[in-house]
């Protein structure tokens, strides 16, 4: 039996009577810890699954001034885990010739938000053209786009081959056409959306 000062009776050790209170009390703690543990166990598992249906957190840490991150926060936490298929897809031409140019860098590029420093972050993907001029990018993600927001930047990244030098672009949402090509399931996928485009480079000088 432990020894605790100011309440012990001969020789230092616990009455009878103090120690059946003292085993009371212990029992109580006892109980009480093993219920904050289960509770806490539950709050673990609870988490888990919510995240995995798509019910997350609805906020973050991230200081921002943009309406369009807290309209992404709206969505993720208005619609949970849908999803939908993005195909950015179509064809760089010589403005002087009409040929295809190949080897042209496609990068699709969404503004996402403006952290606390004024960095902007965005949603990338990118590939290049094949011989045809032809370039496609495919992705999932939740069913989120906001065409005042996208862009597709097109850039002569192979020099004089193919073609020879040519300027650089961008196309915003007056230059690109977004039309939903394929239908949800009626479930958590929405569909597929394509954001088309058809693209004529100017040649430029290389030393400029």
């Amino acid at each position: 039996m432990p020894h605790f000062r100011g309440q012990s009776g001969k020789n230092g050790n616990l009455s009878t009577k103090n120690a059946k209170s003292v085993d009371g009390w212990g029992k109580m703690i006892i109980f009480a810890d093993m219920k904050a543990r289960i509770i806490h166990l539950y709050e673990i598992i609870a988490g888990a699954i919510l995240s995995i249906l798509g019910f997350g957190a609805c906020t973050s840490d991230q200081d921002s001034n943009s309406k369009m991150e807290e309209k992404y926060r709206q969505n993720l936490c208005e619609y949970g885990t849908e999803t939908a298929t993005y195909v950015v897809k179509g064809t760089v031409k010589s403005e002087e010739t009409g040929e295809a140019i190949p080897g042209i860098k496609t990068t699709y590029r969404q503004y996402m938000y403006t952290d606390k420093d004024g960095i902007d972050h965005y949603f990338t993907r990118d590939t290049v053209t094949d011989d045809n001029g032809n370039a496609v990018i495919r992705y999932g993600e939740d069913p989120f786009l906001e065409e005042d927001y996208i862009e597709v930047i097109l850039e002569d990244v192979d020099g004089p081959d193919n073609g020879g030098f040519f300027a650089a672009d961008t196309l915003r949402k007056d230059r690109l056409t977004i039309n939903q090509t394929k239908e949800g399931d009626g479930n958590w996928y929405v569909g597929e959306f394509t954001i088309g485009f058809d693209a004529a480079l100017k040649k430029a000088n290389p030393e400029e």
